[in-house]
């Protein structure tokens, strides 16, 4: 458990990676050119994301967050491998 709480310390004060990513992507699906782009989701993210968050609680929240993360990619890649496994019916 302290272990999942220190990677929930760390991811915490990086999510705003999140947020400029999503402006990106947006920005690019509109064909605004990357000189000229708003940041609405990382200007959020400055503005409030880090007050309501630098606290006990939500380190708690990026730790859950970030372990419900981790089991849901690692049930996909299990999953994927167990299907790549498996011979083709249709071949045999």
């Amino acid at each position: 458990l302290a272990t999942w709480y220190r990677t929930g310390v760390y991811v915490r004060p990086n999510a705003w990676q999140l947020a400029f990513l999503h402006d990106i992507k947006r920005n690019y699906a509109r064909g605004i050119d990357v000189d000229v782009i708003c940041t609405k989701n990382l200007d959020f993210h400055d503005k409030w994301f880090d007050r309501f968050t630098d606290n006990f609680m939500g380190k708690i929240i990026a730790m859950v967050g970030t372990w419900i993360w981790y089991r849901i990619t690692v049930s996909y890649f299990r999953k994927r491998a167990n299907l790549s496994a498996q011979p083709d019916k249709h071949l045999l």
